[in-house]
């Protein structure tokens, strides 16, 4: 049997030896496929990646196993990563991969299920699955229509627990001592401390702006009132209590891009509005709520939080916006909005 399972095996990493640019291919359409569905995603992702096994590994895989069909045991052939920043956001992204794609629930496996209370080690979301729908019919996935492919799901923490222990443990092929693997166990620990501990520090993020909205509301003067991106989603969510915000819109379906809002803070403070009682006088300046008012004749709706603050920089100083936010201020409603205020310096000077 021993030797049925050798040709098998030989004859199976031939095959693939010949195939390989194909299947290399095939893990580029699945990393694009992947990458396309998470798109929707309100999710910040760190890193999706996408590989097929290199042949000496397939093989080293195979005599380990020892499968009589590796054409149809075989699951992670071709296999696609996506790494997140944070632990608790792996659901959500599973979530939506599990709506778009069919997945064989018997041969995917979440790893954090696995361990018991007293166990550390191994975590991540391993899901086989393959097109159907809408990505079965498109001809850009066409290369791995009706392949099943692996995808991980994992936060960084979790990948570098995991990069290390293969590096280390699994291709050393060494048998360590207990008190080795207790070492191993412990740092896995420490990583999972280290794990909830960010995500801990993420929701300070939502408590201090709710501090903030509280001071705003009461008009409570700050004893450092210098603006920052905090301050900014606080004070629009009083000024502008019913528009989508950076916290509400996701909830909408609606993503700002990641990390504007710090970038509006440093154009708020490169135009003069340095504080949060300067950024409040220009909310409610006559000049930016006319300008609001027009862009929704513009756009057909309410100006989203971001949008207001582009509108305030648009007032305060055109050039300050076009330099920060080149592609915005191309927008059509933001530039048919430019032209109105353009008309009207041109009044006022005339």
């Amino acid at each position: 049997m021993a030797k049925t399972i050798r040709s098998i095996t030989a004859r199976f990493v031939r095959r693939y030896e010949r195939e390989f640019r194909q299947y290399k291919k095939a893990a580029k359409v699945a990393g694009k496929l992947v990458r396309t569905i998470l798109s929707d995603s309100q999710v910040q992702i760190h890193l999706t990646t996408s590989r097929c096994k290199k042949p000496e590994s397939l093989l080293l895989k195979l005599r380990k196993k020892k499968y009589r069909r590796p054409g149809r045991q075989l699951t992670d052939i071709v296999g696609v990563r996506v790494i997140t920043y944070f632990e608790n956001d792996i659901p959500s992204i599973v979530g939506l991969l599990l709506h778009e794609l069919e997945v064989n629930h018997h041969k995917s496996e979440d790893k954090r299920t696995k361990l018991n209370l007293t166990e550390f080690g191994y975590l991540s979301v391993h899901l086989i699955a393959r097109t159907k729908g809408r990505w079965a019919r498109s001809p850009a996935f066409a290369p791995i229509r009706g392949m099943w492919f692996e995808i991980q799901v994992r936060s960084i923490l979790e990948h570098a627990w995991a990069e290390i222990e293969h590096e280390i443990v699994y291709k050393s092929a060494i048998r360590f001592p207990e008190e080795i693997k207790r070492r191993f166990a412990r740092l896995a620990g420490a990583l999972e401390i280290l794990e909830s501990e960010f995500v801990a520090l993420r929701n300070e993020r939502s408590r201090l702006i709710d501090t903030y909205v509280e001071a705003f509301h009461k008009g409570t003067k700050l004893k450092r009132d210098t603006l920052d991106s905090a301050k900014l989603i606080a004070m629009l969510e009083v000024e502008r209590p019913n528009r989508l915000g950076w916290r509400s819109a996701p909830a909408e379906g609606v993503g700002f891009p990641h990390g504007i809002e710090a970038i509006c803070t440093e154009a708020l403070n490169t135009a003069g509005i340095k504080t949060s009682s300067a950024l409040r006088h220009a909310l409610r300046s006559q000049s930016v709520k006319s300008a609001e008012t027009n862009f929704s004749t513009f756009a057909l709706q309410a100006p989203t939080h971001l949008a207001t603050i582009l509108i305030v920089l648009a007032v305060q100083s055109p050039a300050i916006f076009r330099d920060f936010f080149p592609e915005m201020a191309a927008n059509p409603d933001m530039a048919a909005l430019q032209k109105s205020l353009n008309r009207g310096v041109a009044h006022l000077s005339g």
